[in-house]
């Protein structure tokens, strides 16, 4: 419940912008596509802050580093509603630091105490807080934006973030967790040699590079989705969150179902391709068709769209922290964020890119491309 609790902090705070995107960015007068820079530069600031994940929770510990996500996240809030445009970018890069900083410690808690056939379902379960803060964001902050105003809704999500970080001292003495070891690299080591924990295991490299191909999909249906619905498909601001919510909540209720499913499975894979393959189908449905489907066909593609895209996490997590040896469980999780994380930065500006050139429907037409050959690179040998 705790981590789940800092996954909702962090997924508030990136999806409360995105949600929230066309009334920031007409206040500070940037293009429709500056969301997808933004989006970008939150994810390559938490390469950063991810390749040192293991560093991190070595010197202080997987309960104080949990604690410094919504913290920084908080901070970078903070920033983007002061309302100027270079404290957005401010902002961007705080959150970046936040989200960067989640996966390595929770990562070390429960593959401390969770059973090896149980990880995909408990890793799922950690994993639903991202959909819930983006349900939270999607539904609740245009409804305060469109009565008080979206400073005020992002200044609603600080309150909240930072009553739940001053929490975070229960859990910590209830459920001491050993630190990773003593020996782990510092963060510029780490930095230089991010790719070494995957090198070392079989099919990690490749896991981590499709997980890579998903995470972008995944980043620009939340990221652009909205932006999208009111400008190409003509919605105002609470029906294009309504919609967003739509994928959200089917996200939410993916996250345990395919955990569960892999533990059942007990191949992840078989999963993750199945997933991938949907979430291809999705997006070029919804790139193709999106714009003049009526609501009784779009809401149902974007919930299939959620399912399977917002949906892969605890699976991918699981089966990383499977394949890890045990006392290196953080910085081998530090180690294949890292793919991951480039794919968030990338995806979010091929999808803006595409926008720019052929509209935003076309976006979700070269995510498809992209899902699909996340389904290629999924490693095909078994675990050893």
């Amino acid at each position: 419940m705790w981590l789940g609790g800092v996954l909702v902090a962090a997924s508030l705070s990136l999806v409360g912008v995105a949600a929230l995107a066309p009334r920031i960015l007409e206040t500070l007068a940037l293009p429709p596509t500056a969301i997808g820079l933004f989006s970008s530069v939150v994810w390559g600031t938490a390469i950063l802050a991810s390749s040192a994940g293991g560093a991190l929770v070595a010197r202080w510990g997987a309960w104080r580093v949990s604690r410094a996500c919504p913290l920084l996240c908080a901070a970078g809030l903070l920033a983007v509603a002061a309302g100027e445009p270079w404290l957005f970018w401010v902002g961007a890069v705080v959150i970046g630091l936040g989200q960067g900083i989640e996966t390595p410690p929770s990562s070390q808690l429960l593959g401390h105490h969770v059973p090896i056939p149980k990880r995909p379902l408990y890793f799922s379960l950690k994993q639903s807080g991202v959909q819930v803060g983006a349900v939270l964001a999607s539904l609740g902050l245009p409804a305060i934006a469109l009565v008080w105003g979206w400073r005020v809704a992002l200044v609603a999500v600080v309150a909240v973030l930072l009553a739940f970080a001053s929490t975070l001292g229960v859990p910590a003495r209830r459920f001491p967790v050993p630190d990773a070891p003593r020996s782990a690299p510092s963060g510029l080591r780490a930095l230089l040699g991010w790719a070494r924990p995957l090198r070392r295991r079989p099919g990690l490299m490749r896991l981590s590079l499709a997980a890579a191909a998903f995470g972008a999909t995944q980043v620009c249906v939340n990221s652009f989705l909205v932006t999208w619905a009111v400008l190409e498909r003509d919605l105002d601001l609470a029906g294009a969150g309504l919609l967003a919510a739509t994928a959200q909540g089917a996200g939410l209720l993916a996250r345990p179902l395919w955990g569960w499913v892999a533990s059942r499975a007990g191949d992840a894979r078989v999963v993750l391709r199945a997933l991938g393959l949907v979430m291809a189908a999705c997006g070029l449905l919804l790139g193709l068709l999106g714009a003049q489907a009526p609501m009784l066909l779009l809401a149902p593609l974007a919930a299939c769209y959620g399912l399977s895209a917002s949906g892969w996490n605890g699976v991918f997590l699981a089966e990383v922290a499977t394949r890890a040896e045990p006392t290196e469980i953080a910085s081998t999780s530090a180690a294949a964020m890292v793919p991951l994380f480039m794919g968030l930065v990338v995806g979010p500006l091929a999808f803006a890119a595409a926008g720019e050139a052929l509209g935003l429907s076309s976006g979700f037409v070269v995510m498809a491309a992209v899902s699909l050959a996340g389904v290629l690179l999924l490693p095909r040998g078994g675990r050893r």
